[in-house]
């Protein structure tokens, strides 16, 4: 049975009539009012008497004082905990069809939403997906593109580089490569046509000299003068060609030992006197270069040093100077070769390294070489971690030559 305590029921909740110590409920109105169990109740309540005659039907089945019979449900008596008497009984039947009901319509509405919201982000994935695919395929379809055109042999345009992701640098590096490789061509075809032009100049004055020799046009021991003068251009270019092709292929051998770069500088001087008092060109060799310890293959160096005299001599003209000094920057060591020479004009300045450039003022034969001597200078200072720049006010202002050199090592 279930216990019924009216003492639990709030003061402020209950009707005078329902106030605890009276004796009977049908008398007193302890009863609740109908339409609680109406309004609140979706299952059927009944309340009974001793004798199981109805008080209130809350589906009003059964009227008012009819025995009630019906035992489908569950039944429990009302105590009066005063008296510990019980006083009627409650019969109450769930009304299972209406939670039924609401259950049905409940779960229809979630598998309803559910679907609905399943289709819509069907739908929204799809449209990412061809998005994203969209996205990651169209720069890898023109990377094939453009790397089967490099196969053959094509020069493809830059590919457009639209993500900072791993495709968008994959597209840069891309595009480097492909500036690299137009440069070499570029490269490679003028050093082809320019290597055509320095051997063309020679064979051309061996043949001229040898077809007047023939033809009685030449005495002897000037066409062979000549031819062997030309011969030794054509030795020299290709000993400079072997230069170049060590410093290219990084087989570029340095027998690196300490040496004094002054005595270096002192011995160079030395050997391209003569030519200096030839042209009446004083050479310089100021108090600052002293004593100063490098590590370096000496004869690489010498070379580097005769080419830059022998481009400062071409350019110095009569009554000129070329002075050398040094100083120190950071721990680099600073050879500075400086010429009151014609100058060099800011638009050849950044092309005075390439390969086989000659300044156009200076393509005669008597003053050009093969335009190999200063990238040869340049290779050998960079193969000593070194530096080497030229700078120039412009024409008729004379030029500066610099190397650095480390010299703490």
């Amino acid at each position: 049975m279930i216990p019924v305590d009216p003492l639990d029921i709030p003061d402020e909740m209950m009707p005078e009539e329902m106030m605890p110590g009276e004796m009977m409920p049908e008398e007193l109105g302890i009863l609740p009012d109908e339409a609680f169990f109406t309004d609140f109740m979706p299952s059927r309540v009944v309340v009974l008497d001793l004798d199981d005659q109805v008080i209130i039907d809350n589906y009003a089945e059964v009227e008012t004082g009819t025995i009630f019979t019906s035992e489908v449900g569950k039944r429990a008596d009302i105590i009066d905990f005063q008296t510990s008497e019980v006083v009627g009984s409650v019969f109450v039947e769930v009304n299972l069809g209406g939670f039924n009901d609401g259950s049905d319509s409940f779960l229809s509405s979630m598998l309803y939403n559910t679907i609905a919201g399943g289709l819509i982000t069907a739908v929204i994935g799809l449209i990412l997906a061809l998005w994203l695919a969209n996205r990651v395929t169209a720069p890898v379809i023109a990377l094939t593109k453009a790397t089967q055109s490099v196969i053959n042999q094509a020069t493809p345009e830059a590919l457009p580089v639209t993500s900072n992701d791993e495709l968008g640098q994959m597209t840069t590096a891309f595009n480097q490569m492909i500036s690299a490789l137009q440069t070499q061509q570029e490269l490679r075809t003028r050093l082809v046509s320019d290597l055509s032009h320095e051997l063309n100049t020679p064979l051309t004055v061996m043949q001229l000299e040898a077809q007047g020799l023939s033809d009685g046009l030449q005495t002897p021991s000037v066409a062979s003068q000549r031819i062997m003068s030309e011969i030794s251009l054509l030795k020299n270019l290709v000993h400079d060609l072997n230069w170049l092709a060590e410093a290219d292929t990084n087989d570029m051998r340095l027998d690196r030992k300490p040496h004094f770069l002054h005595d270096v500088v002192n011995a160079e001087v030395k050997r391209w006197q003569p030519q200096a008092l030839d042209g009446g060109v004083e050479m310089v060799v100021e108090d600052s270069v002293q004593p100063t310890l490098v590590l370096l293959d000496r004869l690489r160096m010498s070379q580097v040093l005769g080419n830059i005299l022998r481009n400062a001599l071409q350019h110095t003209p009569s009554g000129g100077q070329i002075r050398i000094g040094s100083s120190f920057e950071a721990n680099k060591f600073l050879l500075i070769i400086h010429d009151t020479g014609c100058g060099i004009s800011a638009d050849n300045l950044p092309h005075l390294f390439d390969r086989f450039y000659q300044v156009a003022e200076d393509r005669s034969r008597e003053k050009s070489g093969s335009g190999l001597g200063l990238a040869i200078a340049q290779a050998i200072v960079k193969a000593h971690q070194g530096e080497i720049s030229i700078a120039s006010a412009g024409l008729g202002n004379g030029t500066t030559v610099t190397i650095r050199l480390p010299h703490n090592q």
